[in-house]
């Protein structure tokens, strides 16, 4: 089985050794880390093959649950072991977080910009969302959103969370607001800020 992804701690991509564990055994192990890419990539990489119980004694077979760990940290997901090439994963450990992305059409395109996300006027997004990329004047973002128990405040059952586009020496412009939903799914709508007045003004 050959499997790859990646592994998130607290909300953040981690990076170190990872650990594929079937009944106790460590059946493989590699090294989860950043690959480099343009735009800079906001998470982490790993591949592990994994082998069968015929090239192992006690290692895979199908439907096995196989826990992978990363500098010791157990993910919260199993995977059923099965032979060959798996669809990337993504796991956690830690409480579950969001990530939401879209698109943003600007014009002219600021020459310093960031997306953020707040829960009311508390910041609730990671240091390590990706930096907005694209081809002007229609840019992507990519926002990792904290759950509460990870920053007081932030994201919860009932709440909304809201998109700002931040311009350096201007006011946040609120482009978009969601629901708090924990997952890695989040799609947003194309929002264009180009032919039409700012959505909301939020001074910070």
């Amino acid at each position: 089985m050959v499997i790859g992804g990646t592994l998130w701690v607290d909300g953040r991509p981690a990076t170190g050794e990872v650990l594929a564990y079937i009944g106790g055994k460590v059946c493989a192990r590699g090294m989860s880390g950043f690959m480099p890419s343009e735009p800079p990539s906001p998470v982490s990489d790993f591949v592990l093959i994994i082998e069968s119980d015929a090239v192992k004694p006690g290692c895979g077979a199908p439907g096995a649950p196989v826990t992978l760990t990363v500098d010791g940290r157990a993910m919260n997901e199993t995977i059923p072991w099965q032979p060959g090439f798996q669809q990337p994963v993504s796991l956690t450990a830690g409480p579950a977080f969001a990530t939401y992305y879209g698109r943003l059409k600007i014009a002219p395109l600021p020459a310093r910009f960031a997306v953020r996300a707040y829960v009311g006027d508390v910041p609730c997004s990671s240091d390590l969302s990706a930096p907005p990329w694209g081809v002007a004047p229609e840019i992507h973002y990519y926002v990792t959103v904290d759950p509460a128990e990870l920053r007081p405040g932030c994201g919860r059952d009932g709440v909304e969370v809201e998109f700002h586009l931040e311009v350096e020496g201007q006011p946040d412009i609120v482009f978009d607001r969601a629901p708090w939903s924990v997952g890695f799914g989040n799609e947003r709508p194309l929002v264009d800020l180009s032919a039409s007045p700012t959505p909301t003004q939020a001074a910070r």
